[in-house]
């Protein structure tokens, strides 16, 4: 089986249920330790309760009942330290910028296929990284490169990172503007609609899109939501589409995935 028929496969199964991917549980014990970390419990008190009924459902054999906690877990975690300086927001605005959204579950098991154990990973707009965080989870990597605008996100995701116990080589977190972050040696890059594509969003989107042109590693795109493709250089294929995920693949360069 091919890597696209791999994905594609990927997506059918969890279109099926959650837990139909073996890399569900991994997801579902990464966010417990999260949750029941005293100090996630301390700054977002309600996750803890949350975990336990997701620990509870786990002898129901409900999967149903067990997705929905573990949604659930997820979106409350995900939203957690979305709080924006003056200043940040005011950058977030100029861009067309969109606050603290979560990107789901489903993008990250098909872009595991893309992360081998030497692979650098960047997620822009990384709000408080959890999504790159699940990522080390599922697919264990030299580093992720979270690229956030909001201190305050980046702060919560440290908790997140301390609670995991992942080393902080492997975490590389860069506060400030996507559009000033250097993508030449990423392997991967994850974005879900940081930013509305209009007016001055057109020009991040172009400016990003240049800057991944510029990358040594033949670099994979997941986009979510995708606004992404349309700024690409012809020099990047589209290599899988479905309703919800766009992956582009810059021909060329250093074939590291």
């Amino acid at each position: 089986m091919c890597k696209m028929d791999k994905v594609e496969a990927t997506f059918r199964r969890l279109q099926e249920g959650l837990y139909n991917e073996p890399g569900a549980e991994i997801i579902e014990d990464t966010l417990i330790n999260i949750a029941v970390s005293p100090a996630v419990k301390n700054y977002v008190p309600s996750v803890a309760g949350m975990a336990e009924h997701l620990r509870n459902a786990r002898q129901t054999g409900d999967h149903s009942v067990r997705e929905n906690l573990l949604i659930a877990l997820y979106h409350r975690l995900h939203a957690a330290g979305a709080v924006y300086k003056s200043h940040e927001e005011e950058t977030l605005k100029a861009w067309k910028g969109l606050g603290c959204v979560p990107g789901g579950l489903m993008p990250l098991f098909i872009a595991g296929h893309f992360i081998k154990p030497e692979s650098v990973t960047a997620d822009l707009g990384a709000g408080n990284g959890l999504q790159g965080l699940l990522m080390q989870a599922l697919c264990p990597h030299r580093q992720t490169l979270l690229v956030e605008i909001s201190e305050n996100l980046i702060e919560t995701g440290r908790l997140y990172q301390q609670a995991l116990g992942i080393a902080g080589e492997r975490i590389l977190w860069e506060h400030g503007d996507i559009a000033d972050t250097d993508l030449r040696e990423v392997d991967l890059v994850y974005m879900y609609r940081p930013i509305r594509p209009l007016e001055d969003g057109i020009l991040l989107y172009k400016n990003v899109a240049e800057k991944l042109a510029e990358n040594n590693r033949s670099v994979t795109v997941v986009s979510m939501a995708d606004c992404m493709g349309r700024f690409l250089d012809k020099s990047f294929k589209n290599i899988y589409s479905n309703e919800f995920v766009e992956i582009y693949r810059l021909q060329g360069g250093r074939q590291y995935l």
